[in-house]
């Protein structure tokens, strides 16, 4: 039997080798002065989307540029080598006790939106990737068969970068210790180059 993998979830994985939390007291610093953003968002989680954007920082150069040239390769992977990319918007987020966030996507003018680990601990707020599947489809499940999952659930640990499609449902789950996770998030539009 032949089969056809037709419109799948690619999600991508890269591994920062040079992973480190120099820069915690910095983004405390910007909490301090900055207020969250998100006016959209259900959850209570602090973050700075549309308040402070994390690409504009210089002090993150070094790790944006690796952020930026794993999402250029992504972006090759799943057949947008002809486009040109730009981070459209970025921003960090303070997880605490009890903050998560809810199912969402990234659409609108973005295509390609990541999610990188900075400062993590043991807990189980995992980030969850939800099936585009509607729910009305009959369900089945077996954990050795991709092809009946309708989540994927991501362990975070620092220095691990997620890539996705914008459009991608997913959501964070509530943290349930008093430990703060940090995690940075960035969307990009592409633009055609040829």
């Amino acid at each position: 039997m032949l089969i056809n993998e037709l419109f799948p979830t690619v999600i991508g994985f890269s591994e920062n080798k040079k992973h480190n939390n120099l820069l915690i007291k910095h983004l405390y610093k910007v909490q301090k002065k900055i207020n969250s953003g998100g006016q959209n968002w259900g959850s209570t989680v602090y973050n700075t989307d549309g308040t402070y954007n994390l690409h504009k920082d210089l002090k993150f150069n070094t790790l944006n540029d690796w952020i930026f040239s794993e999402v250029n390769n992504y972006k090759n992977i799943i057949g947008y080598q002809d486009f040109n990319m730009s981070c459209s918007r970025s921003w960090f987020n303070i997880y605490k006790k009890y903050d998560y966030q809810e199912k969402h996507n990234h659409v609108g003018v973005d295509t390609i939106s990541a999610v990188y680990f900075y400062k993590v601990v043991k807990d189980n707020s995992n980030l969850i990737f939800h099936s585009h599947e509607p729910e009305s489809v009959e369900q089945t499940f077996d954990k050795k068969n991709k092809y009946t999952w309708r989540s994927f659930i991501v362990e975070p640990r620092e220095g691990l970068l997620v890539m996705f499609k914008s459009h991608v449902i997913h959501n964070v789950l509530q943290k349930n210790n008093n430990k703060k996770r940090i995690s940075f998030a960035y969307n990009f539009k592409l633009d055609y180059s040829g």
